[in-house]
């Protein structure tokens, strides 16, 4: 690590991804040449060792380590509240840096000095362009849009691509409505004005709101290609996947609420048990329960679980 005034503060939350974290240190080491920069790994609770392996292979991490699982929003704020850098990189452990990627985002910061947040373009592991490198809005016709998959069926449309941003061109510099959390560069002046991520967010729409907050306060979000991260993507959700879908839907929620009150939040509600209902029918007619539910009585499809969930927080969520 490069000694003297940080230019970079990389913040890595992790939660039992022992190996993925391991080559994300060291790509971030191998990668970060030509800037100043200081690594804080906080670690939620981890039982795989992730601790003990940043101590030992990365000495000049600083570690913050939690008992428990936190959650996302508030292990990022731990990391932040001792970052010393002009800027600061929230980073997900599935990633590996690719071609000197941060010091490139940071271009962006000198081109326009209203950029407050800026994201790369995340590649997926076959090479390919990610889905959810940049991000449009999250309002109600956003989520018309994908449970309607009018999203993929209108890609070019500027109405139905809005989702992923799917009508625009990836390998051009845009102004987007929301950086992903997977990789994103903030502006120290825009934490300080903005504040801190919403700790009452466990998991979920982190990013949707911080994007939002920052736009509300008169910044710029970017994506910026010719920065480039690998992704992996969804890796330390495996071992609780229930869990974090309950709290990634209960999210969706409690966003909705928050930034466009609760008619629009009902409305949102009304939408998500209408679309369930209709999918959970579809996948009955379509396969019937013999091959959705096993001997035992547990349900065998992923799809169908993920309904049922959603489905309970619809009815369940009060603000």
């Amino acid at each position: 690590m490069v000694e003297g005034q940080i230019t970079l503060s990389i913040v890595i939350v992790n939660w039992n991804t022992l190996k993925l974290l391991y080559d994300c240190l060291q790509s971030v080491v191998s990668d970060t040449k030509l800037i100043t920069f200081e690594i804080i790994v906080v670690d939620n609770g981890s039982t795989d060792g992730s601790p003990e392996m940043v101590k030992k292979e990365f000495p000049m991490v600083k570690l913050i380590e939690n008992q428990s699982n936190v959650g996302y929003a508030k292990a990022n704020n731990q990391g932040i509240r001792i970052c010393s850098g002009s800027y600061v990189c929230l980073l997900n452990s599935d990633t590996l840096l690719l071609d000197n990627s941060l010091e490139t985002l940071l271009q962006i910061f000198t081109e326009d000095e209203k950029a407050g947040a800026a994201t790369s373009m995340l590649i997926n592991p076959d090479g390919s362009v990610q889905i959810g490198s940049a991000l449009g809005e999250p309002n109600l016709l956003y989520w018309i849009a994908v449970e309607t998959g009018f999203y993929k069926r209108f890609p070019k449309s500027r109405v139905w691509g809005k989702p992923y941003l799917s009508y625009m061109d990836h390998n051009k510099t845009h102004e987007i409505e929301v950086c992903p959390s997977a990789a994103i560069v903030i502006k120290r002046a825009v934490i300080d004005s903005t504040g801190l991520l919403d700790e009452n967010i466990f998991f979920g729409t982190i990013d949707w709101d911080y994007s939002l907050r920052m736009r509300k306060d008169g910044w710029k979000l970017y994506y910026y290609p010719h920065s480039r991260i690998l992704h992996y993507g969804g890796q330390s959700k495996k071992p609780i996947k229930r869990e974090l879908l309950y709290s990634d839907y209960k999210s969706r929620f409690y966003y909705f609420n928050k930034h466009y009150g609760s008619f629009q939040m009902n409305l949102f509600r009304i939408l998500m048990i209408f679309s369930s209902l209709v999918k959970l029918s579809f996948f009955i007619f379509h396969f019937g329960l013999s091959k959705l539910i096993k001997e035992d009585g547990k349900i065998s499809s992923e799809n169908i679980k993920s309904h049922l969930i959603r489905l309970h927080t619809c009815f369940t969520y009060r603000p």
